[in-house]
């Protein structure tokens, strides 16, 4: 197994973890999320399961893996470069108790911290930790906020929520440390589609508030992303 291999033009660490895993490490700053959403969509046959974050790619092997099968990945390409869409996101800013450090840390006010927030654009940075989250790009520095050092025991679908330096939305109920600054009125993830992300990795966003009846009322509707 070698210890390095050069995947879209990056050098990139190999480590092999018996007949179950090979984690892949990168040498740069540069995200390598991209090549991971690469090696995914070429569904290779001695793979079961790729895990992409924007330092490591896991690929999670099956029996018909054989190590000459790792000279294949060096085929991979990025597709080709796309602007992606643009989406408006509908969120009712909740009465969070989470707020309060978030105000504490950012040293803005509710109202001052929703009013910048409200102009800035995203860009998907990688998706995990569990089906349907989202990892957002975009926030400036004085709005990351630590993640909290007790988490919460459930986080309710669709919530919008601060990590360190990432804006996240949990598609699905579970616990979690990240800050709930509050809900979107649309869904990004339908697991009864393959893929069942409803966004791309090339997308970007922005968001609106809105009040809680109309967050209510859009939110009936179990909208998705793609129907906004």
């Amino acid at each position: 197994m070698p210890s390095s291999i050069t995947l879209c033009n990056q050098v990139l660490q190999v480590r092999q973890f018996g007949n179950a895993f090979i984690l892949l490490n990168s040498r740069e700053n540069e995200s390598i999320f991209p090549i991971g959403q690469a090696i995914y969509q070429e569904q290779f046959d001695f793979l079961q399961e790729v895990i992409a974050t924007e330092s490591e790619i896991c690929l999670k092997l099956n029996p018909h893996f054989q190590k000459d099968n790792l000279k294949a990945l060096e085929n991979v390409q990025l597709p080709q470069s796309t602007q992606g869409k643009l989406h408006t996101i509908p969120v009712w800013f909740s009465d969070s108790d989470d707020w309060t450090a978030i105000n504490n840390h950012s040293q803005l006010t509710k109202e001052s911290f929703i009013n910048h927030f409200l102009e800035l654009e995203f860009s998907v940075a990688m998706f995990g930790f569990l089906p349907g989250f989202v990892y957002l790009d975009g926030l400036p520095d004085q709005m990351h906020i630590p993640r909290k050092t007790t988490p919460t025991a459930e986080v309710l679908p669709n919530t919008l929520a601060i990590g360190g330096p990432y804006l996240g939305i949990y598609s699905l109920p579970s616990p979690g440390g990240w800050n709930a600054i509050g809900r979107i009125a649309c869904n990004i993830f339908d697991s009864s589609l393959d893929p069942p992300m409803l966004i791309n990795q090339q997308d970007r966003f922005q968001f609106s508030q809105v009040g809680h009846s109309a967050y209510i009322a859009i939110g009936s509707q179990q909208l998705p992303i793609t129907k906004l």
